[in-house]
């Protein structure tokens, strides 16, 4: 598997060859004002870089790329305390919902602190970047290396924040089977740590984290 380009901000992981595919597309590309438009459609929305890639490789200045997601309403961004909007189909759901229920998981590590994670693991990545864009949230990552040369490297589309897994299990809980019940004290606990400014972990969120271990199968 060749080397990934991996950064702070990053939105999708790449290979290096595709990486400097895409650098060498756009050496010596001379735009004029209105060239970016469509530029950063196709790097940022369909492609799904991250705006810090897209300025490397485009070769302009962060301002530029940030006017243009903006005037196409490509933000990404949203407030911790308010979760971002999804407007999902009823078949959107039903679909994102049988991922889960048949290849993802739900889950609280809880090592240091604890943790919330939604995730769904493929070895085809294009498969996954097909599910984060009707999911419109999380991102696509390299999961691990393929163990001999007869498996295939897997990917991982993921989400760790509270308010995307909020807004995402929101949306999916009423069409889960297998995974429900995971879902819902994972909900409980994202509610409980969007309501109030404390640091320290209540009880009954170190209840709903072991809750959650035991049905994945923990101790």
């Amino acid at each position: 598997m060749g080397e990934l380009i991996k950064s702070e901000h990053i939105f999708l992981e790449m290979d290096r060859r595709d990486w400097q595919a895409l650098k060498q597309k756009y050496a010596g590309w001379k735009p004029r004002y209105g060239d970016y438009k469509d530029e950063v459609l196709k790097l940022y929305d369909e492609r799904h870089l991250s705006m810090r890639q897209v300025t490397e490789i485009l070769g302009c200045n962060r301002k530029t790329v940030q006017y243009w997601v903006n005037k196409l309403d490509l933000n990404r961004s949203y407030t911790y305390r308010n979760p971002p909007l999804l407007d999902y189909t009823d078949h959107d759901k039903q679909m994102l919902a049988l991922a889960i229920d048949l290849e993802g998981s739900i889950s609280m590590p809880n090592y240091k602190s604890i943790q919330v994670v939604i995730a769904i693991g493929n070895t085809n990545r294009e498969i996954l970047i097909f599910i984060h864009k009707i999911a419109k949230m999380g991102r696509v990552r390299f999961g691990e290396p393929a163990r001999s040369k007869n498996h295939h490297d897997k990917w991982l589309w993921i989400i760790n924040s509270i308010p995307e897994a909020k807004a995402f299990l929101e949306q999916i809980e009423p069409y889960l089977i297998i995974k429900r019940e995971r879902a819902l004290l994972v909900l409980e606990y994202c509610d409980s740590r969007l309501m109030e400014d404390h640091r320290e972990y209540t009880s009954r969120e170190r209840e709903l984290a072991k809750m959650v271990c035991v049905l994945n199968g923990g101790i």
